[in-house]
């Protein structure tokens, strides 16, 4: 007993089902698509009456035997009044004319040509008759039924110029409700497409959320952002183009197959080979062209790369007179990267004229067959029938290309929903204990136990650190790595885990109380925090409307941003962001610490923004930080030298570990490293060789 084991859907069925496309707007769009494909063919049997009514003009000649026989058949349309092919004046009585042409060898190939007078005296000729000639044609058909139907009820369709005008309104009006169909299943599978696109970029910021605060290095927060955007569209592009495949193309084939048989089953045979082939070898040249590319690209790039080199060794060269040999050597290798472009074009252009070839032959093939069925004995095929299976075959071409460019346009999908999947399925490095308890704000000691942490990139950013800090001072933490810093400020409200030891705050392991009252207590307020799209009341209360305007006031005040609120256009509820007011870094950073001190925390953590400020915001910031300093404890991690002066005592770390602890005074008298690193970070001349660097 062989057991099949389910297949492993893809990265792009992960994110994409298949269910999709027979639930809501994609079963919406699967049926209008439907309704379109069978108006197409409708489209291609009227086709096929126009072009037998140019042909024979309405005209049929059946034998008085022929006639007889219809006639007492019970299945009659009106009477047609009919020319013998006898002698002029001859008397001819009114005959009339039925919808069956039994003498038909196929229903897709008459044995006796109704357009070519039987060679009898008695043969008669009905002339202007409309679409009576092709019903006769296919009579037996069961797709001809309802336009015999159609012919029994309207005289108009009896008639030559009547029958022209309503097959070609017919046309017109199929063409349309074809063109209809199309766009609204590109509307309603746009709306599937959307539809999964929303849901991937919900779960990605859901996802940001949970990971961000752990992005030392901003390198997920890149990769959140590209995955938000770039892979989310080339994924919502991969689903577009898999609801054309699935719910178009394979339906629009099939039906057009059935059609194109009924309408000629062994011509459709016969042309569908070398067709096939055609396909098969556009196919292979486009994808032989798309690798020759890139091969032509890579090698263009390394020799190129090569002529280069001598652009960067013109010192060299005319230092020791080398110019003779340099320009040998460059000729050489011009010559080189030309030929190999010119051989790659040469070998695209072979290929292309080899497709050219067996395309013309392919079609002289089918036209040269198409001839010989419709002018040799027995005359299988009818001209019009011919024409509408060349249309038919026409109509198949865009779904085979389609089809023969799914994989090369699904792979930047699946590649995205991979990158997307790998995302979702990384697991944040912080969660809140089972059974943690509720912790009350810092009013003694924050402890730093032999704590480690490290990055992917930075293996070790502190190893085994251990300080301790009285509540209610002002701490400068600083570092010869900045990262390293940042990394202790992180890891009190627990954006990030440390790897070894435990961070205590009154006695208590933070990582056993719950997150809600540790972030709480204890805030960090960014450089680089960026303020929220929204009105600068939102923007300081986090968007909780319980929140009063006094309350917000009061706290902008207290961090000096009330100002400057006040000047701009309305004030609090001025809309700021990428749709309204932009604020610089001074007034960004104020704005970061008025939301601070509206929830009041009892440790917060200020990182000053890594900016030039002008002299007025510099004084303000020193206001407000006398301001929050009084009530609670404050680390700072400064980017100012006044902010260093003010703190009463500096953790000062180095390659991870703890160098000097102290007051400033202090550590620039024992600490060589120290005064180094101040020099560095703090000196009058320092932007200025940071702007000859760059």
């Amino acid at each position: 007993m062989t057991v099949v084991a389910n297949q492993e859907p893809t990265p792009f069925h992960k994110v994409f089902p298949a269910k999709e496309l027979f639930q809501g707007d994609g079963l919406k769009g699967l049926i209008w698509s439907a309704i379109g494909s069978v108006c197409l063919c409708f489209l291609l049997f009227v086709l096929g009456f126009f072009g037998d009514l140019l042909v024979t003009r309405g005209e049929v000649t059946l034998t008085a035997d022929e006639a007889g026989q219809k006639q007492k058949r019970n299945d009659s349309v009106p009477p047609v009044t009919a020319e013998p092919a006898g002698e002029p004046g001859e008397e001819a009585e009114p005959v009339s004319l039925y919808t069956g042409y039994t003498q038909s060898r196929t229903p897709f190939g008459p044995e006796i040509d109704p357009l070519k007078p039987p060679k009898t005296e008695s043969a008669t000729t009905i002339t202007n008759s409309g679409i009576l000639p092709t019903l006769l044609r296919y009579q037996g058909a069961f797709w001809t039924r309802p336009f015999v139907a159609l012919y029994q009820r309207f005289p108009a369709l009896r008639d030559n110029q009547s029958a022209l005008g309503i097959l070609v309104g017919l046309g017109a009006l199929l063409a349309w409700i074809r063109s209809m169909c199309a766009s609204q299943a590109r509307q309603r599978w746009n709306s599937t497409a959307l539809a999964v696109s929303t849901r991937l970029r919900k779960s990605i910021h859901r996802q940001a959320l949970r990971l961000g605060p752990a992005d030392l290095e901003g390198g997920s927060s890149a990769q959140s952002l590209e995955l938000f955007t770039s892979a989310v569209d080339r994924v919502s592009e991969g689903a577009l183009e898999w609801l054309g495949y699935h719910g178009r193309d394979l339906f629009r084939l099939l039906l057009l197959a059935i059609c194109l048989l009924l309408v000629d089953s062994v011509f459709t045979l016969v042309c569908v080979v070398p067709l096939i082939a055609c396909w098969w070898l556009v196919f292979r040249q486009e994808h032989h062209a798309a690798d020759l590319v890139a091969a032509t690209l890579s090698q263009g790039d390394r020799d190129l790369r090569i002529l280069a080199e001598g652009l960067a060794k013109t010192r060299l060269v005319r230092g020791y007179q080398m110019e003779s040999y340099e320009q040998e050597q460059f000729q050489k290798s011009l010559e080189r990267f030309q030929k190999s472009q010119a051989g790659a074009l040469q070998q695209s252009a072979w290929g292309r004229r080899g497709m050219r070839t067996v395309i013309a032959a392919a079609a002289a093939f089918v036209a040269l067959y198409l001839g010989w069925r419709v002018l040799l004995p027995p005359h299988a095929t009818a001209l019009a029938s011919g024409i509408v299976v060349l249309a038919g075959f026409i109509a198949a071409w865009p779904p085979l290309k389609n089809l023969s460019q799914r994989s090369r346009v699904l792979a930047p999908a699946t590649k995205a929903a991979s990158q997307i999947q790998d995302y979702l399925n990384q697991i944040p490095e912080v969660g809140q204990a089972v059974g943690a308890r509720f912790l009350q704000p810092l009013s003694r000691l924050l402890t730093f136990e032999n704590v480690s942490y490290g990055t992917a990139t930075h293996k070790t950013l502190l190893d085994e650190l251990q300080f301790k800090i009285p509540a209610g001072r002002q701490v400068a933490v600083v570092s010869t790595d900045p990262l390293e810093a940042l990394a202790v400020a992180c890891l009190i409200p627990r954006f990030i885990e440390p790897q070894k030891g435990k961070i205590l705050i009154d006695g208590e392991d933070i990582a056993w109380v719950t997150l809600d009252s540790l972030r709480a207590e204890a805030i960090l307020v960014g450089g680089k925090d960026p303020f929220i799209s929204g009105s600068v009341r939102d923007n300081i209360s986090g968007g909780n409307t319980a929140t009063s305007l006094n309350e917000i006031t009061e706290a902008a005040k207290e961090s000096h941003a009330h100002n400057f609120i006040q000047r701009l256009p309305q004030g609090y509820e001025t809309i700021i962001g990428a749709q309204g007011e932009q604020l610089d870094a001074g007034q960004s950073f104020r704005l970061g610490l008025a939301r601070a001190l509206l929830r009041k925390p009892a440790l917060l953590i200020v990182e000053e923004p890594d900016v030039v400020l002008d002299e007025d915001t510099k004084s303000l910031l020193d206001d407000a930080y006398k301001r929050i300093a009084q009530s609670r404890t404050v680390l700072f991690i400064p980017r100012r030298l006044s902010t260093l002066r003010r703190c009463e005592e500096i953790v000062f770390i180095h390659q991870g570990k703890l160098a000097a602890i102290g007051p400033r005074d202090r550590l620039v008298k024992i600490s060589p490293l120290y005064r180094h690193w101040e020099y560095l970070n703090f000196n009058e001349f320092r932007h200025e060789f940071e702007t000859g660097a760059e």
